[in-house]
């Protein structure tokens, strides 16, 4: 089953050539877009996880003076990916924009892709760069393609697995250069996240049911895709290590998947079953990536610990519901008037559909910090997809119109989102406690920066705060009554045990840490940092 047949609004023969030059108008409008929206000289951008739990300080110290250890198991071919692009560019930039433009560069590429893929799946031109604009300027898509993140470059490796998602490009015999560049695309997929290791899987399984016409077959060439999806990504790694030996002379990338799954501490499976909270992802990862609600400033109890970081606030900006509005009466339209039931039935509007259900799945268990506003990005382009497939099967007069409207409404809003964040990003803290702030200048519009910092300042964690800016610059001696305060307040706070135990072994204050230690595992008996922390406290005690 083909994607579809080329946009007949145009003569054959002129069709790929206005393709390709419209492709690249794309490319270098959204290039240039990401570019400059936001930048990377303001002053909060490497605040830790400040930009909904993106991390751009850490890009860019991965860009310019390479991994540590666990960062190169998540993203073992970043080297080779953004930071190859990095490096070229600073023959015409700075270090710290060349990392920016490197993924702003690969951000607007994607956004090509999918002018590609929607091209060939509708009937008009003007759908087309419709459905991509509505892409390139969703409000996920714009902020994580503005700022040195992955996010962005793992989208359009899904684009690029959907745009291939063909029976050409599962046929090892008939179309081996296709199916190599599919085993490559997967593998720089990977490279990229490790995570993304599900879509690559996904997306050959689903296109082996239009590639292969026996199940022995299909199990056949999936194994096939995997070793030769394998073998890409060693052979990757290899040149990877030989153009950069500086920076991963020494690192094999064949474990790197197995140990990031492993030692995850945000994938968890206890979490009680809330129909409010699948409702939230839902929205999550169908809407808010798309329209942005109105974004505040506040501080967030994240699983390390108190982090002061741009989130989404229950009330909306007044041109949310205008846009969300305008989104829901399109759906409508194309329920009522198209075929649904003939876009289910496509192999890639199930696909797209299978990587929206499992990143709301997905991420009942995996936790992170804060919303999960850098993950949607990952069923972004999918929802869109779904949309295009149905919207391609309606036949009212004004579609169209109703688009076009949509798109201006949600670009309108989303604006509004990216000047938000410059603005925090711009915003000085004059009263910080390590990762929040008490007090920032100017004080205009202080209700937005507000939230949550009076119930900090309450709670153990200001203390925790307080000292853990203590441990972090080596004053031990000076973090273990800030921990002891934070206890008081909260004998449960487990990151306070956590570094009280740290702090106590770093002053050689054995017998103690040893003491507090086991009392903290009695409270948290399945806790393995307190038991190896124990363990290191006794092995000292036992040399001593």
């Amino acid at each position: 089953m083909t994607l579809g047949k080329p946009a007949p609004d145009a003569p054959p023969r002129d069709d790929a050539r206005r393709t390709a030059i419209i492709t690249g108008a794309i490319f270098v409008a959204f290039s240039v877009l990401y570019a400059v929206s936001i930048g990377v000289s303001k002053r909060n951008l490497e605040w830790t996880n400040f930009i909904f739990d993106a991390d751009p300080g850490r890009v860019l110290g991965d860009a310019l003076r390479g991994q540590n250890v666990g960062v190169f198991m998540r993203h073992p071919l970043f080297t080779l990916t953004i930071g190859a692009v990095a490096r070229g560019l600073q023959a015409v930039a700075e270090p710290r924009a060349s990392v920016l433009y490197a993924v702003a560069l690969l951000s607007g590429a994607s956004v090509a892709l999918a002018f590609l893929f929607f091209r060939a799946v509708t009937e008009r031109l003007v759908t087309a760069l419709l459905m991509t604009v509505l892409y390139g300027l969703a409000a996920a898509a714009w902020v994580l393609s503005s700022i040195p993140e992955t996010f962005a470059i793992s989208s359009g490796m899904i684009v690029a697995m959907l745009l291939m998602h063909r029976p050409e490009f599962a046929q090892p015999r008939a179309s081996p250069v296709r199916f190599g560049l599919n085993a490559t695309v997967a593998a720089l997929a990977v490279g990229v996240a490790v995570p993304n290791i599900v879509y690559a899987a996904l997306a050959f399984a689903s296109n082996l049911r239009s590639a292969q016409p026996t199940l022995r077959r299909r199990i056949g060439v999936f194994i096939l895709f995997s070793v030769a999806s394998l073998a890409a990504f060693a052979l990757l790694g290899a040149v990877q290590r030989a153009m950069f030996p500086d920076r991963a002379a020494q690192r094999s990338v064949i474990g790197a998947p197995i140990v990031a799954a492993i030692n995850d501490p945000y994938l968890r499976f206890d979490h009680t079953f809330h129909v409010v909270d699948v409702a939230r992802l839902v929205r999550a990862f169908t809407v808010d990536n798309v329209v942005a609600p109105k974004a505040v400033v506040e501080v967030v109890r994240a699983p390390d610990g108190p982090e002061h970081m741009i989130q989404y606030e229950g009330r909306l900006a007044p041109t949310y519901p205008l846009s969300v509005g305008a989104l829901l009466a399109l759906v409508v339209v194309i329920v009522r008037t198209g075929r649904v039931r003939d876009v289910a039935g496509r192999h890639v509007a199930q696909l797209s559909l299978a990587f929206v259900v499992y990143n709301v799945g997905f991420h009942y268990f995996y936790r992170a910090n804060g919303q999960p506003f850098i993950f949607t990005m990952h069923a972004l382009f999918p929802v869109l997809v779904l949309v295009a497939l149905a919207y391609t099967t309606t036949t009212w007069r004004h579609r169209e119109k109703l688009l076009a409207g949509t798109v201006a409404l949600v670009a309108l809003n989303n604006v509004t989102l990216v000047s938000f964040v410059n603005r925090a990003l711009d915003r000085r803290c004059t009263s910080p406690a390590g990762n929040v702030c008490l007090a920032w200048e100017p004080a205009a519009d202080s209700a937005r920066f507000s939230g949550g910092v009076q119930e900090f300042a309450r709670s153990a964690d200001y203390p925790f705060e307080l000292g853990r800016v203590e441990f972090a610059r080596s004053r031990f001696d000076g973090s273990i009554p800030l921990f002891r305060r934070a206890l008081a307040m909260d004998e449960n706070h487990l990151l306070s045990q956590l570094y009280l135990g740290a702090a106590l072994i770093q002053t050689n204050h054995l017998n103690e840490a040893i003491a507090h230690l086991n009392v903290s595992i009695t409270r948290n008996p399945s806790n393995g940092d307190l038991r190896r922390l124990l363990s290191t406290a006794q092995e000292r005690a036992g040399g001593s």
